[in-house]
């Protein structure tokens, strides 16, 4: 098993090479056209443990292939690390979380496809974005022309977006699951003998059990690391040694969108600093329908999303317009609401992100996939593929495929014949 070296880099747009590991195999691109193919006739009870787009996927999947899925999801929505923020003014969104499908993760675009979700393109690099350093501020296309080459550096690539916003690729798998979703369930322990798994959880409403055939776990590490499961030495050593990356995101609703302007002329991509702020990402797309429109002000990881991640959401605000200022004085008349996502303190995902370091794939990474008994594991962080859609869909095809070819417990086949 390889392990690329550019799976431990996480270049401009804060997530890791999307090419940096190998495609999906062949059967695992198949699956949203043919499903999971053949098994055993008798379908099997999985409860799934989280409903962002791993945790979907998989029960969409099983559902699809005669299973009877029931999903946990402790938040009051679902999606996970797909956040499509909407609390601006009607007709706008933008993102807090994943955004943009690079053009060679075929099975996210086949889903799209089986969806009929309509996509446009997502802007990477602009030379009309700026770049702001010790005070002075030129555009992108000047600054790699001068000395600027060096740290003005933007993520690039061919990339697309979900029209409407990604989080309707999560509404399509919710649509086809909503009754075999259960919100607002925290899952607390997790317990299995050889033909049973029983799931413990609780709601405002009072704890509960649930038992099924298999459970699929698909909650981030730091978030598992907190239920009570019995795991192997080799399993308990990879949950606590991966590290998850921490971001922040600043959303500013403006009144109208002076980037497009002829002063600046920018429509997507991303304008670089040396300010706290360090990336202000403009919108790829200009709506005709209305003068405003959402800036990312502020989208920071690593050690710049620490200091983010320190402050309170109204402290958040206030400093990213003082920085956006510099570069852009307009924000300070045109600002009318903000809003922000600190992904490290979100106690549902501790983390933006799965980030692995060098030979840490290696070591860890077969033990994060393997299976405990019936309890199979998902996520971003269980493919080659982490910190992309791509990957957690591609660890939920593979855990539902490995549930769907298991033979069926003898006791549950006698009960269902008896």
């Amino acid at each position: 098993m390889m392990d690329h070296a550019r799976t431990h880099t996480y270049p401009e747009s804060g997530v890791p090479d999307p090419d940096a590991a190998p495609p999906p195999p062949a059967e695992i691109l198949a699956v949203p056209t043919d499903g999971l193919g053949a098994g055993p006739s008798e379908p099997k009870r999985v409860i799934v443990i989280g409903a962002g787009i791993a945790g979907l996927a998989a029960a969409f999947e099983l559902a699809r292939a005669g299973h009877q899925p029931i999903v946990l999801e402790a938040r009051d929505r679902v999606g996970g690390r797909i956040h499509t923020i909407r609390d601006f003014a009607p007709g706008l969104y933008a993102e807090a979380g994943a955004t943009r499908i690079p053009h060679t993760h075929a099975l996210t675009l086949r889903y799209c496809e089986l969806f009929h979700l309509k996509l446009r393109p997502f802007v990477m690099g602009n030379p009309r974005a700026l770049a702001h350093r010790d005070g002075r501020t030129v555009t992108m296309a000047e600054a790699e022309r001068g000395d600027g080459r060096d740290w003005a550096q933007t993520a690039a690539g061919d990339a697309r977006e979900i029209e409407g916003g990604t989080d309707r690729l999560v509404r399509a798998f919710f649509h086809k699951v909503s009754r075999h979703v259960r919100m607002g369930a925290e899952v607390l322990a997790i317990e299995q003998d050889e033909e049973v798994v029983s799931v413990h959880f609780r709601t405002h409403a009072g704890r509960f059990t649930v038992h099924g055939d298999h459970a699929v776990c698909t909650l981030p590490l730091p978030v598992m690391s907190n239920v009570d499961i019995n795991l192997s030495p080799d399993k308990r050593r990879a949950v606590r040694e991966v590290h998850y990356n921490p971001a922040t995101a600043v959303l500013l609703q403006v009144r109208h969108r002076f980037w497009e302007h002829p002063k600046y002329d920018i429509v997507g991509g991303t304008t670089v600093t040396d300010l706290s702020i360090r990336r202000i990402v403009y919108p790829s797309y200009s709506d005709p329908a209305t003068p405003r429109g959402i800036l990312l002000a502020s989208y920071t990881w690593g050690p710049d999303a620490l200091r983010w991640a320190s402050m309170d959401p109204d402290t958040r605000v206030e400093r990213a317009i003082a920085d956006v200022a510099r570069i852009h004085p307009e924000i300070v008349e045109e600002f009318e609401l903000g809003v922000s996502e600190d992904w490290l303190n979100d106690r549902h995902a501790a983390g933006a992100l799965a980030q692995f370091e060098p030979g840490q794939l290696t070591r860890l990474y077969p033990h994060l996939v393997a299976p405990e008994g019936r309890i199979h594991f998902a996520g971003e962080h269980c493919s080659r593929h982490h910190g992309w859609i791509q990957g957690a869909l591609e660890s939920a095809l593979r855990v539902a495929g490995e549930i769907h070819r298991a033979p069926v417990a003898a006791s549950a086949r006698a009960g269902r014949s008896g």
